[in-house]
């Protein structure tokens, strides 16, 4: 499936359901969790995300990959 076809056939009412459905994710991971370095629980929000498996790189690579993070968005 090539990434947001989906949002193309999507009606205006199933378009607002899906943007409440990702800002409850991103609310629940933002203010539920505490945690506001690590989202890899907003990247499972998104229709690919359940394919994404941060946790399943070595340690060191992923840690890497948050360091990256951070330098560049300070």
């Amino acid at each position: 499936m090539k990434i947001d076809t989906d949002v193309k056939q999507m009606t205006n009412v199933q378009l607002r359901q899906e943007v409440m459905r990702l800002r409850g994710a991103f609310r629940k991971e933002l203010t539920g969790t505490g945690n506001r370095r690590c989202w890899i629980t907003l990247l499972q929000a998104l229709p690919e995300g359940l394919t994404i498996k941060p946790l399943d790189l070595p340690r060191e690579t992923f840690l890497a990959n948050c360091r990256r993070y951070h330098d560049r968005n300070r």
